[in-house]
């Protein structure tokens, strides 16, 4: 009788742990990038941390819209290259619960040039393939 109730919970468990160290590695991605552009590293403090959107593989909506801005850049060979990536990866996989993208708003406070400390809101596109690349990321006001 134990067993029948050990098996699902250490699934569970797994499961679980699987998605939190997942998460664990997007937002040390995203905290080392911040820090990598700051004048003082060490000043960083984070207030706000929190997964905005995730865009699931085969979402239509979020296809729609990568298709829009990839013909929107095709004069630009690079933003024209990034999109299309984005585009076969979101489109590629047929498990529709599986996430291909996350959009990330962050909070951090830092030291700018001249010592006084900042708050600055940042916003990320990170792909959820085994690289965790960073799309985009951009300042927000």
């Amino acid at each position: 009788m134990k067993k029948a109730f050990l098996i699902p919970f250490l699934i569970v468990q797994f499961l679980l742990f699987s998605c939190n160290n997942e998460q664990d590695q997007i937002k040390e991605i995203v905290i080392t990038d911040i820090k990598g552009k700051m004048p003082n590293p060490d000043s960083f403090e984070l207030v706000d941390y929190q997964v905005f959107k995730e865009i699931k593989f085969g979402d239509e909506k979020a296809l729609k819209e990568i298709k829009e801005l990839m013909n929107l850049s095709i004069y630009d060979k690079k933003d024209y290259e990034n999109y299309k990536n984005e585009y076969d990866f979101v489109n590629s996989k047929k498990n529709k619960d599986e996430i291909a993208k996350y959009i990330i708003h962050i909070t951090a406070k830092g030291q700018n040039v001249f010592g006084a400390t900042i708050q600055s809101k940042y916003s990320y596109e990170i792909l959820n393939d085994d690289s965790k690349k960073i799309l985009y990321s951009y300042k927000l006001k």
